[in-house]
């Protein structure tokens, strides 16, 4: 089962703000050709924020088998639903995986490593992080 990002207001109007101008700047950079190593600066910073672009509206999550895929951009990262300790929603600010405020907090067992996602349709992520971990609800 295979669910989407979810993104607040805030993080997609700054987000947008940032790739918009860098775009428009690289373009600039490339249609005035002052010379071969703007050039290629230009393509280059092009192509950077065309993968930060995939790395920030890339992102989703996957239950498969026994396991949560978290998948960003090029990037993966799998987590064993028998390694999960506790699951909450929870609303901070911390640097994580999740681009809203509101956002899902797995804790893991072995590990005193907190991760946060944001799934479009958090209800249903919840209860089945919650039935996949012997159906134990704490917050």
């Amino acid at each position: 089962m295979k669910f989407k990002n979810y993104i607040d207001n805030n993080y997609f109007v700054i987000a947008n703000c940032y790739f918009i101008l860098g775009i428009v700047l690289s373009l600039l950079v490339i249609l005035l050709n002052v010379n071969e190593i703007y050039l290629a600066l230009g393509f280059i910073m092009l192509v950077i924020i065309i993968m930060l672009m995939l790395h920030f509206y890339g992102r989703s999550y996957r239950f498969i088998r026994s396991s949560l895929v978290i998948r960003i951009g090029f990037f993966k990262k799998k987590i064993a639903l028998k390694d999960i300790k506790k699951s909450y929603i929870t609303e901070n600010n911390r640097i994580s995986y999740a681009t809203s405020k509101k956002r899902i907090g797995i804790l893991l067992k072995n590990s005193k490593q907190e991760i946060f996602i944001s799934p479009e349709k958090m209800d249903e992520v919840l209860i089945k992080l919650i039935n996949s971990t012997g159906g134990k609800k704490k917050c």
